[in-house]
């Protein structure tokens, strides 16, 4: 769940895993850095190959581009003379693959694995503090992430940290890749990276998209869609540029890494930080079989406006997210409670929540919790502390009755995992007291965590006699 500070755009190649993509996004402590990793299996380089690249029909898709080596292309000045001359090739290729020429200068640092692991850290430390870890750590106990005893701080430092690749800083317009790293490595950096590139210089959505750290404090599930959109962007050109076999980007057997730490990590985590190279993938991947790259292009100044938009690429342009509100919620928790932050609870969020609780055992099935969540139509949540405990009060706006029906009752099925079945429909009793509530009235369903020194009666009636609706 995005928290509403602390965001940075900055994007990082942080970590190596086996998987169709394996990027990694903005951290779920929104600490100001989006973490990017990527790794291909050369076992699986023909089925995501497919994946990426799949076949055009008539009746929706367009003909893919043949791209093929180019030795007349000019590619973008480089001020650094240690790339090498496959690296260069695939710099020229990704601007005839994406369509793009570069505008501006292109400016790339060698650094070494510790360099970027110590600017990676001072980057995290620089506008966090021992409170938002404090905060974070108690939100995602509260919601069944993480375990209580987890040292979530230390966990993060490990987590970011395991595998660095190099990334592309927009900010300082600085494209780092590893000093003494490996060619190949290197080379598969540059080809997700330099789309990046091309992104900021040619769009610039800082401007354009209000993309920049101050709108992103205040926006951070708008900047958390737009950043799938950037994955998925560069993830895409980064398939097709595999896809040519002169360029050998997997010809070479890589080191084998050590991912213990990733493997290890809580099934949020994993899911949450793969959402916009996954999810975002396959959006992209939907616009560009229908229309090319141009409407890939297009995506920049009419960008989809919800995570469910970018789950279901069809609802693009097509179901617009409805904007929550609190009241008369808000000042029946103000009196009580101290608002910590607040933000957008969607489609993914509650995804997570009922397949991804950190004990299994509390987990609903993958096909019924995405059954159950597909058919969001908006949500908010806010995050505070009552009598210095953790709090969580959220709403959510479905499609249909049916639908929030559906959702609510998988809600409670995943209460009944977590804290064995309510005495009373809808309510429960958490180990340390804490008060479960979930109600679902017309297309609305609410459920609120709040502690045992909490009085929610006068929260209950608002929802049960329909004035919150």
């Amino acid at each position: 769940m995005e928290k509403k500070n602390n965001n940075k755009t900055i994007i990082i190649v942080v970590i190596t895993v086996i998987v169709l993509i394996g990027c990694l996004c903005l951290s779920a402590a929104a600490l100001g850095v989006y973490f990017l990793n990527h790794r291909i299996d050369k076992n699986n380089e023909e089925l995501i190959y497919e994946t990426a690249v799949p076949e055009t029909s008539p009746e929706d898709q367009t003909a893919l581009p043949e791209v093929t080596p180019d030795n007349e292309t000019d590619g973008t000045e480089i001020n650094n003379t240690e790339i090498t001359q496959k690296q260069q090739e695939i710099i020229k290729r990704a601007e005839k693959i994406r369509g793009l020429k570069a505008q501006g200068d292109f400016n790339i640092t060698f650094l070494t694995k510790e360099e970027l692991r110590d600017q990676l850290i001072n980057d995290m430390y620089q506008d966090t503090t021992k409170q938002d870890f404090q905060d974070e750590h108690d939100i995602l106990t509260l919601l069944g992430f993480i375990p209580a005893e987890m040292d979530l701080e230390s966990f993060y430092l490990d987590f970011y940290t395991e595998q660095i690749a190099g990334y592309y800083d927009e900010d300082a317009n600085v494209m780092y890749l590893i000093k003494g790293g490996s060619e190949t490595d290197n080379s598969l950096t540059l080809a997700h990276e330099y789309t990046h590139f091309l992104q900021f210089d040619h769009f610039n959505p800082a401007k354009t998209l209000n993309y920049n750290d101050e709108y992103c404090e205040k926006n951070q599930e708008y900047c958390f869609v737009l950043g799938s959109v950037f994955e998925g962007d560069a993830t895409l050109t980064e398939m097709l540029l595999a896809a040519q076999p002169d360029l050998g980007l997997y010809d070479e057997r890589m080191v084998e890494q050590d991912t213990s730490v990733f493997d290890n990590a809580p099934q949020y985590f994993q899911n949450y930080l793969l959402f916009p190279y996954t999810y975002g993938f396959d959006f992209v991947s939907s616009v560009y079989r229908k229309g090319g790259f141009s409407a890939v292009n297009d995506l920049y100044s009419n960008p989809p406006l919800s995570a469910e938009q970018i789950m279901h690429p069809e609802k693009y342009s097509a179901d617009q997210p409805v904007n929550v509100l609190f009241e008369p919620f808000q000042k029946n928790l103000d009196e009580s409670c101290d608002l910590v932050y607040d933000n957008v609870l969607n489609e993914a969020d509650l995804l997570w929540l009922l397949n991804s609780g950190y004990e299994k055992s509390w987990r609903i099935s993958d096909k019924s919790a995405k059954n159950a969540a597909a058919g969001w139509g908006g949500g908010a949540f806010q995050f505070a502390r009552c009598d210095g405990k953790p709090m969580f009060f959220g709403k959510t706006v479905w499609d249909t009755v049916n639908d929030a029906k559906e959702f609510s009752q998988s809600l409670k099925d995943y209460n009944d995992k977590r804290w064995g079945k309510s005495k009373i429909n809808g309510s429960w009793t958490g180990t340390d007291g804490e008060q479960i509530y979930v109600s679902v009235q017309d297309d609305k369903v609410f459920y609120m965590i709040a502690p045992a020194e909490f009085s929610p009666d006068s929260l209950i009636d608002l929802i049960e006699t329909g004035q919150g609706l």
